[in-house]
């Protein structure tokens, strides 16, 4: 008898050290997983990764497409937009700015709006600290006031010296980090956006909570989602949204035809589930971008847009 039940005992014990190795195995991967999606950030790009995606906004901005994302893909027309004006908006007077920069960086005369957000006078800093030569008017106030004096200066000698800083292998590097970096804020200022809702919401969801908290959930899942693709680069295409379309939270960047806006926030809540299950998430972050396109609605405008995006389902580092 004694035999038996040394058995038994011995039976359940072995059974219990096998089921805590396979508890533990789980807990391990887990934490290694955890772990390494906390490392899955844009800053850590090394610079050969920086030097791609750089390229690839850079071909993106200028609507250069199938041209190879390194050095030989850059020609003469991105070259020569890396100093550039825009005029948008109902009053272009009042929403002129320069481009400046192989992300073509908003930089606004001192006397005109910020409607969007102003990214030039950052990234010169940026660059000035991180060893790449930028001339001191270009740390300064825009010097251009408007279209015209903007182009009356463009072949001058000092636009011409700043093309040529603009488009070295390290200022393209150290340019597109400034872009990471906006991508590694950017869902904790959409969520930041978000708890402000949270406070003071009035409508519940169907368990009885606030709806902006069901949206922050959601607009989490879905960016760490598409953060944690490697083939297509998930990385790479919010890089590329939050820098050509914004995080979605300032008021000032609606229209009446996407009266909540059009950023980042706003694909990522506009994604639909069933594109996500039957296509994948990059398909249906693609398709989001589409419909919220804002920058015009007419063929050539949707061409643009059609070729950017997809771009985010077949580029990979």
């Amino acid at each position: 008898m004694n035999k038996i039940f040394q058995y038994f005992f011995y039976t359940l014990f072995c059974g219990f050290l096998f089921s805590s190795s396979i508890l533990l195995g789980e807990v391990a991967q887990s934490f290694s997983a955890t772990k390494h999606h906390q490392l899955l950030r844009a800053v850590d790009l090394n610079d050969e990764e920086l030097l791609k995606i750089g390229i690839k906004i850079w071909q993106n901005q200028c609507g250069v497409w199938e041209m190879p994302d390194k050095m030989s893909g850059v020609n003469e027309i991105m070259k020569q937009r890396v100093t550039a004006w825009e005029d948008s908006g109902s009053d272009d007077a009042q929403n002129s700015h320069a481009l400046i920069g192989i992300g073509q960086f908003i930089w606004y005369p001192d006397s005109n709006p910020k409607i969007f957000q102003e990214e030039w006078p950052h990234v010169a800093r940026f660059l000035e600290d991180h060893g790449v030569d930028i001339p001191k008017w270009a740390r300064r106030g825009c010097p251009w006031p408007n279209r015209e004096a903007f182009e009356n200066d463009l072949e001058g000698p000092r636009l011409t010296h700043l093309r040529e800083h603009l488009v070295k292998r390290k200022a393209i590097i150290e340019q597109t980090r400034t872009i990471a970096q906006r991508l590694d804020k950017a869902l904790a200022n959409i969520q930041a956006d978000l708890d402000e809702e949270i406070a003071t919401a009035t409508g519940t969801d169907s368990e009885g909570l606030p709806t902006s908290v069901a949206t922050k959930k959601k607009i989490t899942d879905r960016f760490n989602q598409i953060l944690s693709m490697k083939k297509p680069s998930g990385l790479y295409a919010l890089m590329d949204y939050v820098h050509f379309c914004g995080e979605g939270i300032l008021k000032t960047e609606r229209n009446e035809e996407h009266p909540n806006g059009w950023g980042l926030r706003q694909v990522l809540d506009q994604m639909k589930q069933e594109t996500i299950e039957c296509q994948g998430p990059l398909e249906a972050f693609v398709d989001a971008a589409t419909d919220l396109y804002p920058y015009g609605s007419g063929s050539d405008d949707r061409d643009y847009a059609h070729h950017r995006y997809e771009t985010y389902l077949s580029f990979s580092l």
